[in-house]
């Protein structure tokens, strides 16, 4: 079946060139041992950022040099083909959303695609690749030269027309069960909480999006503060530029507000600054200044300061994504196998197996850049930024 496809961009189109020689390596005999590093940024109350970061020891180390993109034109879309809604799936009933980060090659072809995050399944997930391996792109420029470039971009597949509104509807189960396990969380009745998860049938993002906020209040009362960021995380991912679709105002910023406070507790520093760079959009003056100084901190710990240790986990599929905080890093493998290391940065596309023991070092020049480390499903691994 086919349907009119949605297309979302949802982060800034990266430039980059083909090269392995932005990267330097280091033994692990070189690099500060992690008996020596210091928490990143001390724990800060959930979604409160009145409570700022510990101050940390001063570190020397190079400021990277800023990188002038206003020569650069970005790629765009020339031709997109129409997207097919899998066979197998029942249009009416359930929703699809894929997000893809490609690379986009001087002749305008799609290359290194892959799939960040999705929902509703491979069956959405082969399509969204077939469509970008068909589709047409104008190339990113240098000047007049064409030159390869990093491309971010969301999916959607759905044919219901929004509700009265403009939201989605979640079907009546979900809403049942919802509801019910919405009074469990409230009453501390755990039995029965997790009695009604699994009740909570997705059929569209706006439940998908409700079923991942519920979980968060679940996480807050009976898990984790890693479960709660993930939960958070794989809500508002879905949202971008429609959040006014799914969520009234009030939720959204406190959606963003609590991820940037478990960011900073996890010490997922490089989505912190992220996630601030949205809060600073949508978030009140009063809000924004309390988090200024917390904030203003973490920009200068970019700058020097302690080791930053993020406990990472391959989770879903075979790749794990983030923001490099730091130009240096190293991955410690805990538990699984890691392959290889990708990095789609601002002027340079670099890709290298994985070694360890071994310190890496971007060239400064590259711009800011996203990590995707292949392996295992399940592989947990120390990632130390430098």
């Amino acid at each position: 079946m086919k349907l009119s496809s949605k297309i979302v961009f949802t982060h800034t189109v990266m430039l980059a060139t083909l090269t392995c020689a932005a990267v330097t390596r280091t033994s692990a005999a070189e690099a500060v041992p992690a008996s020596d590093a210091a928490p990143a940024a001390a724990a800060v109350a959930d979604g409160d950022p009145s409570a700022n970061p510990s101050a940390v020891a001063e570190a020397s180390a190079s400021v990277a040099e800023p990188v002038d993109v206003q020569v650069y034109q970005a790629p765009s879309i020339e031709d997109f083909p129409t997207l097919h809604y899998p066979r197998g799936q029942d249009p009416m009933e359930k929703e699809g959303w894929v997000h893809l980060n490609f690379m986009v090659d001087p002749n305008g072809k799609a290359y290194e695609i892959s799939v960040v995050d999705s929902i509703g399944g491979e069956p959405f997930e082969r399509d969204a690749i077939r469509a970008v391996q068909k589709a047409r792109f104008r190339p990113a420029r240098d000047g007049s030269t064409p030159v390869h470039a990093g491309f971010d971009l969301s999916l959607l597949y759905a044919t219901n027309p929004l509700y009265p509104g403009g939201r989605k509807v979640a079907s009546p189960k979900f809403v049942r069960a919802y509801k019910a396990l919405a009074d469990s969380i409230e009453r501390g009745d755990k039995a029965a909480a997790d009695e009604q998860i699994p009740n909570l049938e997705v059929t569209s993002i706006y439940a998908y999006i409700h079923k991942h906020l519920i979980l968060y209040d679940y996480h807050r009362k009976w898990g984790t503060e890693r479960q709660q960021y993930a939960d958070l995380l794989t809500a508002i991912a879905h949202v971008q530029r429609d959040w006014k679709l799914y969520l009234d105002k009030k939720t959204y910023v406190s959606s963003l507000n609590s991820v940037l406070a478990l960011a900073l507790k996890l010490n997922d520093l490089g989505r912190a600054l992220v996630n601030w760079e949205i809060i600073q959009n949508h978030a009140t003056r009063e809000q924004i200044a309390a988090w200024q100084p917390t904030m203003d901190q973490v920009s200068r710990l970019r700058e020097s300061g302690p080791p930053v240790h993020l406990e990472a986990e391959i989770e879903n599929g075979t790749s794990w994504f983030n923001h490099l905080f730091r130009k240096s890093f190293e991955v410690v493998v805990l538990s699984g196998r890691v392959s290889d290391i990708k990095l789609r940065c601002e002027k340079k596309f670099i890709f290298f197996r994985y070694e360890p023991d071994v310190r890496y070092t971007v060239d400064p020049r590259a711009g800011e850049c996203i990590i995707q480390v292949v392996g295992d499903t399940g592989t947990k691994f120390d990632f130390v930024q430098l």
